[in-house]
């Protein structure tokens, strides 16, 4: 299928949270008649049929096509974009389609929007910068799926945030000093969280 020809259907989607809630406007915006508009939101315009959840608190801008994912045998559910990307490797190496079920994901998407748009505290997670390598795109996009803010942390240059709700160290690639340790154990024992993702290859 083709997430394009289901944008009648998202309008009718879209008015059963306006439905369902008094504290819930839908409102659409012509790009045509209204071409800065986005300027509030994003320093780069906006893709046609972008969803804005915004609240007195913040807002949050939702791809089109981020409301969709493919099922996909031997690689699970994957996002229109990855997608695209493998779609196109086997059409240029195989001369094949990918195949795979488009599925509808806006009711989950939407929901998490709109809570994170009024939550009054979003939990912050820091990864560590100078001992592992950065998180992949697929983490940064489940981690910010389940409305949580995703940051650098070096802790040779700065002390550990007060608001840190958890500390990611994947695939340390560099040993953690006397120092940095003391801090992270420090922040263990105030009840803090460590995660710490290991790739191992030998035993």
């Amino acid at each position: 299928g083709n997430a394009m020809e289901n944008i009648p259907h998202l309008t009718t989607f879209l008015s059963k949270y306006e439905d369902l809630s008094s504290h819930i406007s839908v409102e659409i915006i012509d790009p045509v008649a209204n071409p800065t508009f986005y300027s509030k939101y994003s320093e780069t315009e906006l893709q046609n049929y972008t969803l804005i959840v915004e609240s007195a608190k913040r807002h949050k801008i939702i791809d089109f096509y981020d409301l969709y994912f493919y099922a996909v045998e031997g690689y699970g559910n994957i996002s229109y974009a990855e997608y695209a990307q493998i779609e196109n490797y086997y059409n240029m190496v195989y001369g094949q389609t990918l195949g795979g079920v488009l599925n509808f994901d806006g009711e989950s998407v939407i929901t998490n929007a709109l809570d994170y748009v009024t939550t009054d505290k979003i939990p912050a997670v820091y990864y560590l910068s100078d001992h592992g390598t950065a998180p992949s795109a697929s983490l940064v996009a489940q981690v910010e799926n389940q409305n949580m803010l995703l940051s650098a942390l070096s802790l040779r240059t700065s002390d550990i945030p007060a608001d840190a709700e958890a500390i990611y160290l994947n695939a340390p690639t560099a040993d953690i000093n006397e120092d940095e340790a003391q801090m992270l154990i420090d922040y263990l024992a105030k009840g803090g969280t460590l995660i710490v993702n290991t790739l191992c290859n030998r035993l």
